[in-house]
């Protein structure tokens, strides 16, 4: 039995159970925290979903390692960044047993501050928020209880963030055109 949702999906089992594996195949320097995210980790995945894991660690690894550990594990096709995104994180994309996966590789301490920078209230970005939504909504397959409290820090977002999204969101929308924008 996973710890999916009771109405999960036949194909969110089956990507459930492929996670595990690699979560439990996953040696500790490669990821500490270890949590699935996506339609798989809401029990809506389909046969066309992949898996999306994220792994994190003290220092990302280089991408020999990676590809080293995930080669050694069976997994074809694979596709590795050499270059981290704006958050940080490092990516892989590869299919394990037949079924694509996206996976990350973050340090604690990068993801840790992203996180704060959210909570603060100043962060307006929508790709910047949504890590806040994509952790809310995570599943522990390896933790150390980290996801937890992250979880737990995100529960109540700030109460200046609903009112500034708003107005930057309809900043523009200056009806009648005579009047001044209203200023948060």
């Amino acid at each position: 039995m996973s710890g999916l949702p009771s109405t999960a999906t036949q194909a969110s089992d089956l990507r459930w159970q492929l996670a595990c594996e690699l979560a439990q195949l996953c040696p500790l320097d490669l990821g500490r925290e270890i949590v699935l995210t996506g339609s798989t980790s809401m029990g809506i995945a389909d046969e066309y979903s992949d898996i999306e894991l994220v792994f994190y660690v003290d220092m990302p690894p280089l991408a020999e390692q990676r590809a080293d550990w995930l080669y050694e594990i069976g997994v074809e096709d694979l596709i590795l960044d050499t270059d981290p995104i704006a958050d940080g994180s490092l990516w892989a994309t590869f299919r394990f047993h037949d079924v694509w996966v996206e996976a990350g590789w973050q340090s604690l301490a990068d993801h840790e501050k992203n996180l704060a920078d959210i909570l603060t209230g100043e962060v307006l970005d929508h790709h910047a928020l949504t890590l806040g939504w994509i952790t809310q909504h995570a599943f522990p397959l390896c933790s150390e209880g980290y996801l937890a409290g992250w979880q737990q820090s995100l529960a109540t977002y700030p109460a200046s963030l609903t009112p500034r999204l708003l107005a930057n969101a309809t900043e523009l929308w200056n009806f009648p055109t005579w009047l001044p924008p209203a200023r948060l």
